[in-house]
């Protein structure tokens, strides 16, 4: 192993340190870290481009820099960036294999299977053994560079992993969003559990169990009052702000109150729509007839969709703005008090079911437009200075009026 230079990365509050060191060394250590960095995504390189890397690294090529960062636990607490000085560290991280790959996963799953590949064939016989035996010793002699990155916390990872692969497209908005949040996966607070993306799957019946990537985007609109995901670039300035583990701390506070709040909404509903069920074929010649699927047939399928609890957050956080000591505590005693007023639930769910059939049919932006409904219905519904507070059914009538004054190719949705 080399030490190349070493620089301060202002924005991330450590140190890069550039490393030479051979094929050889590298895969020593690949296998044990190729799989501990959590942000990583799976093996997903394209079959074409392993068998050109494949042939490149074979002849000799360049290849460019990976990235890793050393593990938190091999660093003091009084560790400075500033005051960096001992490269001895790094060569305990290469010794004790204390490290995470931010950039060059999907080359380290190559230069793996080359090794691989390389060793059994030296294992049979004839010309291609004596070919093998060459490719090999060629491999494993070629010289990499590693960028290592030195007193990194969790948030600056993500962030240098997106910044690093900027120009990749495979990765989703959500799928960077669960990677910030990851943690709180592992919360356990009031029997309610947070399950990761289950690929469109029928939406749980438990009351208590949410999809992950759908409470976080009900969360993000909460922080941002914005009912409307983010897009990449606004994902990298919620990365920037949270500049250290404290940030990420307070966070995981307001988090769990979200979803607490949220799952005693829930709860209430569940409770006032009781075994209500919507049936499309039975809706047939009536004023309920709809065109197209269900949007939600009972209370849970209703409300514990992304587009509902988006709308929650982003209502909330609005009232906060503007009415004084309006809190998500707030909203959880109000909660038992939602009542429907001239019409039962049943036909509330009828109407909010018609409302979204006419959404769909005449939207541009569904998903949006959907989101701006339940914004507007929650506002509402726990505003104490509207004229429909906690009144369920009115507040449904309200977001369909809203809905089609704000959005401009909707107002001449039909009633």
């Amino acid at each position: 192993m080399k030490i190349l230079t070493q620089s301060i990365d202002h924005r991330i509050q450590a140190i890069n340190v550039m490393v030479e060191i051979s094929m050889k060394e590298y895969l020593e250590i690949a296998e044990s870290i190729i799989n501990e960095n959590e942000f990583q995504r799976k093996k997903v390189i394209n079959s074409q481009i392993s068998k050109i890397l494949r042939e490149d690294i074979t002849i000799g090529c360049s290849v460019p820099p990976l990235v890793l960062a050393l593990k938190q636990d091999l660093l003091t607490t009084e560790f400075n960036y500033l005051n960096y000085l001992d490269n001895s560290i790094i060569e305990k991280a290469f010794d004790e294999k204390k490290l995470l790959i931010l950039d060059g996963k999907q080359r380290t799953h190559v230069f793996l299977k080359l090794h691989k590949d390389l060793k059994e064939l030296i294992r049979k016989d004839g010309s291609e053994r004596v070919k093998a035996e060459n490719d090999l010793k060629s491999f494993l002699n070629n010289t990499l560079r590693i960028e290592v990155y030195v007193g990194i916390n969790k948030l600056n990872i993500l962030y240098r992993m997106l910044t690093l692969n900027s120009g990749q497209t495979n990765m989703s908005t959500r799928h960077l969003m669960e990677m910030l949040y990851l943690d709180y996966l592992d919360i356990d607070f009031d029997g309610i559990r947070l399950v990761p993306d289950k690929n469109d799957e029928v939406i749980s019946k438990d009351p208590s169990e949410f999809i992950f990537k759908d409470i976080l985007d009900g969360f993000t609109s909460y922080l941002d009052k914005d009912e409307n995901t983010l897009e990449r670039s606004e994902i990298l300035d919620n990365i920037k702000s949270a500049n250290n583990i404290k940030q990420e701390v307070s966070d995981k506070n307001i988090f769990e109150n979200f979803v607490i709040t949220y799952k005693s909404f829930i709860d209430k509903m569940v409770e006032n729509f009781q075994d209500i069920s919507i049936v499309k074929e039975e809706l047939i010649d009536t004023e309920y007839e709809i065109k197209g699927p269900v949007f939600g047939k009972s209370a849970i399928e209703i409300f514990k969709r992304s587009q509902a609890i988006s709308g929650f957050g982003a209502a909330i956080a609005e009232l906060k703005d503007i009415r004084d000591n309006f809190d998500l505590e707030k909203v959880r005693d109000s909660i038992k008090k939602i009542h429907c007023k001239d019409i039962d639930y049943l036909t509330s769910a009828l109407t909010l079911n018609k409302h979204f059939d006419n959404i769909r049919d005449k939207s541009k932006k569904i998903g949006n437009d959907q989101r701006f409904y339940f914004k507007s219905f929650f506002r509402s519904l726990f505003d104490p200075e509207a004229s429909y507070t906690l009144c369920f059914d009115k507040s449904i009538e309200y977001a369909y009026k809203k809905t089609r004054e704000e959005k401009s190719y909707l107002k001449d949705l039909y009633n």
